[in-house]
C-alpha cells in the first residue's frame, strides 16, 4: 500500500486537528526545509526516523563496453539517508 501526499495529509490532520491543506503546509514546509539544508551540506537527523545527508561520489574512471574506450565520471553529490536503528527494528517485528 501507498500513501501519497495528501493521504498523509489527511492522516497528520487527524492527529493534530488540522485542516488537510494545512497539514499539506506542513509537510510542503518540512520537505523544502530538510532540501535546502541538505543541499547547503547540512545533516538532517530525525530521532526514530532516520539521517539525510549530502555525501561525495567520488569520480572515476569507466570503460565503454561496446567500444573498450576509457570514460571519466566526475566526483558528484548525492543525497544519502539512513534508516534509524528503532525505525528498522519496528520493520523487523511486523
Amino acid at each position: 500500500m501507498v500513501i501519497n501526499e495528501q493521504e498523509l495529509s489527511i492522516l497528520i490532520g487527524k492527529r493534530f486537528n488540522l485542516k488537510p491543506k494545512d497539514a499539506r503546509d506542513v509537510i510542503e514546509a518540512l520537505e523544502n526545509i530538510i532540501i535546502r539544508e541538505v543541499a547547503k551540506g547540512n545533516v538532517i537527523r530525525l530521532s526514530n526516523f532516520g539521517k539525510f545527508e549530502q555525501r561525495t561520489r567520488a569520480g572515476r574512471t569507466l570503460r565503454n563496453p561496446k567500444t573498450s574506450e576509457l570514460m571519466v565520471v566526475p566526483e558528484t553529490k548525492v543525497v544519502k539517508f539512513t534508516v534509524s536503528k528503532a525505525f528498522k527494528e519496528l520493520v523487523k517485528r511486523d
